[in-house]
């Protein structure tokens, strides 16, 4: 317990320590807490506004990176873009076939020559192939458009095998009219994909049939990818193909869209077409083109299929 006259000792002593009242000796000098807080204060300010501006530096920097980094990018011009795919130009074949198949579409209509089999009237409907019938268009889309980005020369040779048969269909269609009736009046069943039947029935005709298209570009296209390095040693890729193939063709004569008679014209042209573009006589032409030798006519005459 501290003795009375301490504290009066602790008045006294003003001038040695600085300290006027007794709070002060147990609290401490006002004043000098004070300073201290308003230098620790000031202190804190100084620090957060150099922190703030290292941030906003380093955001400086980063955005800096950034747009130097996309600026760096390789920007292709539109020059170099068409010489690299100029050979799109065939696909411009595609707006010729549509427009010669929607002219027969319309003309050919009642006057044509029924094209039928026996075997046909065997073959029961089945709506559910409506499936592998509508994957075709992907399917197709997909064997050229990957070899347009990947793979020139199979590029050109899908495009020789699918573009000089449907030049066919559409002569043969021309000068000999075709059709069927083995489309069902009615369907056993009300499902989605007798609906999907139904639109595709109003949609497209019974008539221009063979040989079937469906059948002769599945066939092209599987046989490209089979005969493709890009997918030499990706047997999921054939396995998958095969099957979509054979899906497509069962689903033509399954949803009543063409004869037995059209697929196998279909398999007759797609025999021929293979020999033409993927043995010995395709390597020789083109060879040849590659060359530019005048003398063409000799070597011509030495193809061998």
């Amino acid at each position: 317990m501290q003795r009375p006259e301490t504290k009066n000792n602790i008045q006294q002593s003003n001038g040695k320590h600085g300290i006027t009242k007794y709070s002060d000796a147990k609290y401490g000098n006002a004043k000098y807490n004070s300073i201290k807080y308003s230098n620790i204060k000031n202190y804190n300010t100084k620090y957060r506004s150099v922190k703030q501006k290292d941030i906003q530096h380093s955001c400086t920097q980063e955005h800096t990176l950034k747009s130097s980094s996309i600026a760096a990018c390789p920007v292709i011009p539109l020059k170099s873009l068409l010489l690299r795919y100029r050979h799109a130009w065939i696909l411009l074949y595609g707006i010729f076939y549509l427009a010669c198949f929607a002219w027969l579409e319309k003309t050919v209509t009642k006057k044509f020559h029924i094209i039928t089999m026996p075997i046909d009237l065997k073959i029961p409907f089945c709506e559910y192939f409506i499936i592998p019938y509508l994957l075709w268009f992907a399917y197709i889309t997909f064997g050229v458009l990957y070899f347009f980005f990947h793979q020139k020369e199979d590029y050109y040779k899908i495009c020789v095998f699918l573009f000089t048969g449907m030049t066919v269909f559409l002569i043969v269609s021309a000068i000999y009219p075709n059709g069927h009736y083995l489309r069902p009046l009615t369907f056993e069943r009300e499902n989605v994909c007798t609906d999907l039947v139904r639109w595709l029935y109003q949609t497209d005709t019974p008539t221009n049939l063979f040989p079937s298209i469906h059948v002769y570009n599945s066939l092209g296209v599987h046989i490209a990818l089979t005969h493709s390095a890009c997918f030499k040693d990706k047997k999921a890729v054939s396995r998958t193909s095969f099957v979509l193939c054979v899906l497509i063709i069962l689903s033509t004569m399954f949803l009543k869209q063409h004869s037995v008679f059209d697929v196998f014209t279909a398999f007759g042209m797609a025999t021929i077409m293979y020999y033409i573009v993927y043995r010995e006589a395709y390597k020789k032409v083109l060879s040849l083109l590659r060359a530019g030798k005048s003398e063409k006519s000799p070597a011509l005459h030495d193809l061998r299929l």
